[in-house]
């Protein structure tokens, strides 16, 4: 085994050991997290059998599900938001093949989003006779509302994207470093910020002195953390793929002996995303390559034509027959060009506009002359097959 086998052998490992590690660093192990949830099942049960769940009494819990749960959210959101997470090295700029919304993050979406909805939709059926009380309300149940829709939205935006590209979209690869939106995040901190503070008043005002609303509360609670624990595991199973892939690409490598290029094209492709600038430049060479065959054809128009001329005119048909069927041959060809040229230019031109908006100069530079190198390709191309096409034409008409 050479040296660079065996380092690639290594990093591979190294990169399975440091998701382990992260993984059983970052949140409990599965069986501490399903400890914690089967606690708190039956912390629950126990509260639920101490109340008498009266019409009134399970709105009161809605209420306070809701509340409890966006209390969570908020705070996790406010606590995640980072704009210095945002800037990127160079070699921080990767393009990831393109995966599609799976069905476990939509349910883990409604089931912390939807939910509590759902339940701040039915509590409006609550006579709340403070006038700041009920403003409170509404700013829970539209945050929420807004959160699902951005967040559904977005999902759907991105699948598409993916799907028609069948790689990241542009804004998962630009550096967000424009003062708009380092401003955006500063309002967002601070609204989730009051949304977190806020109800936590309102929780411990609605707690205080009363000891049923004191049990409704600590039944919203674990109900909160329960579904919480739920999504900690979800999120857990689905890094498990990641785990998955190195394996999988572990055991080809030494079973099978898969080459050198192999591994690394599959190390970028399916787990650390390609280096934009190598990415271009794989596809520009691509872009190049389907270039120098139509220009190929349409320089053979001139030995066809010499061809042609030898027929006796006599045969008209033959002759006319030949050259539209290399017109069709070349317009044909042409339609492929475009069509491979569809996914990227969009990217592309995308990406110059997203750059542009947040200030990455790196990108806007880099997509910029890549966009001018594809379009300069193509107008080339496209001259050459037009006087080519011109050319046979004539001989047709």
């Amino acid at each position: 085994m050479n040296n660079k086998r065996a380092e690639l052998i290594e990093y591979i490992r190294v990169l399975y050991a440091r998701q382990s590690d992260r993984d059983t660093k970052a949140g409990i192990t599965y069986w501490a997290v399903m400890a914690g949830i089967i606690y708190l099942v039956f912390q629950l049960i126990g509260i639920i059998s101490q109340v008498s769940a009266t019409e009134q009494i399970k709105v009161n819990f809605y209420y306070a599900f809701s509340q409890i749960h966006l209390l969570i959210l908020s705070g996790f959101i406010a606590l995640s938001s980072d704009v210095k997470k945002h800037r990127k090295g160079i070699f921080d700029y990767r393009v990831e093949r393109g995966e599609s919304v799976s069905i476990q993050l939509i349910i883990i979406v409604f089931a912390n989003i939807g939910l509590p909805l759902y339940c701040a939709n039915i509590s409006q059926n609550i006579d709340i006779n403070d006038s700041l009380g009920e403003i409170h309300r509404q700013i829970n149940y539209w945050t929420l509302l807004v959160l699902l829709i951005l967040i559904l939205l977005g999902s759907a935006i991105n699948s598409i994207k993916q799907k028609e590209l069948n790689m990241s979209p542009p804004a998962t690869v630009v550096s967000f470093n424009s003062a708009w939106f380092k401003v955006f995040i500063l309002f967002a901190n601070i609204f989730f910020c009051g949304v977190f503070f806020v109800n936590i008043y309102y929780a411990i005002r609605d707690i205080y002195g009363n000891n049923l609303n004191g049990k409704i509360y600590s039944a919203a609670l674990d109900a909160s953390l329960i579904l919480l624990g739920i999504t900690i595991l979800a999120i857990k199973s689905h890094s498990r793929k990641y785990l998955n892939r190195l394996s999988t690409l572990e055991r080809d490598i030494i079973i099978h002996e898969i080459s050198e290029k192999e591994i690394t094209e599959r190390l970028q492709q399916e787990l650390l995303g390609s280096y934009v600038g190598d990415w271009i430049e794989t596809l520009l060479k691509q872009v190049q390559c389907q270039a120098d065959i139509l220009i190929e054809l349409s320089e053979d128009v001139e030995s066809l034509l010499n061809d042609i001329n030898k027929i006796d005119e006599k045969y008209i048909h033959e002759r006319k027959g030949r050259a539209k069927e290399y017109i069709e041959k070349l317009k044909s060809s042409m339609e492929l060009y475009k069509k491979s040229l569809n996914p990227l230019i969009p990217w592309l031109k995308e990406a110059e506009l997203q750059a542009s908006i947040n200030k990455d100069e790196f990108i806007q530079s880099l997509v910029s002359s890549s966009r001018n190198e594809i379009e300069s390709i193509f107008s080339s191309v496209a001259q050459k097959v037009n006087k080519a096409i011109e050319r046979l034409e004539d001989l047709v008409k």
